[in-house]
């Protein structure tokens, strides 16, 4: 009996122990107050890959003292490329949204101004009005672009005051030197007022003046209209070249 004591004693002593360390705990919890969980925000979009560069833009460009170019943009963002479902950190370009660009055929000196709007096909200043307009574009941007993004796009082209063509498309994007532009989605053209032409994606070949697609098109005016895959053009539609046409 007399070993048994001390063994009953080391049982009261921790049992005594668990007792004081529960009571603390309860306490502690007890009185300590505890802070509301922070209540989770709305989702919204990220948009960490974006940054507002200037809205409510209007840019021209002047050449042999008259106006060929006018631009007006209500939003210009930088963003990082996106290549299928990846944004590049990398590859960063500037985004033009709401784009209306006014394009003003001048007088080539020493040369005399033709009526037709595809007579003067050889007339090379209009890439360079183009590449001079995006250098202009360049001064609101960072030394890292890599490429510009006009979405949407609609562009009237004007001879003597009036306009001799539009051109809508979802987006678009200029090319080296501004030589061409690439138009993608819903691409519309409207020349004199009764040619119309619709396809998913084209290219301008600006100098050449001169339209060109391996897409699906369809095109119309007043006498007839021609459905087929693939297409050139000149800049008043007046004759459609198809690589397949389809039956009417």
């Amino acid at each position: 009996m007399l070993r048994s004591k001390p063994a009953a004693l080391k049982i009261k002593t921790l049992a005594t122990g668990i007792l004081l360390a529960a009571t603390l705990l309860w306490v502690i919890k007890t009185r300590v107050p505890e802070f509301p969980q922070p209540v989770p925000a709305p989702f919204q979009e990220n948009r960490i890959h974006e940054k507002t560069i200037a809205t409510g833009l209007k840019i021209d460009n002047y050449a042999s003292g008259g106006k060929t170019l006018s631009m007006s943009i209500d939003r210009l963002r930088v963003v990082k490329k996106k290549i299928g479902f990846f944004r590049l950190g990398f590859l960063k370009i500037a985004r033009v949204e709401d784009v209306t660009l006014d394009w003003y055929e001048g007088i080539i000196p020493g040369r005399k101004q033709t009526s037709g709007p595809a007579e003067d096909s050889e007339n090379p200043v209009n890439s360079k009005h183009l590449s001079d307009l995006l250098n202009n574009l360049k001064k609101y941007l960072p030394g890292n672009i890599k490429g510009v993004e006009l979405t949407p796009l609609k562009i009237n082209y004007f001879r003597n005051q009036r306009c001799i063509l539009s051109i809508h498309a979802d987006s678009a994007a200029p090319g080296h030197q501004g030589q061409r532009i690439v138009f993608k989605g819903n691409v519309k053209l409207l020349a004199d007022f009764e040619k119309k032409l619709k396809c998913e994606k084209m290219t301008w070949l600006i100098d050449k003046k001169r339209f060109v697609s391996k897409s699906s098109f369809v095109f119309q005016d007043n006498h007839h209209q021609i459905k087929g895959k693939g297409f050139k053009t000149d800049f008043a539609l007046t004759e459609i070249i198809t690589q397949k046409r389809k039956k009417q």
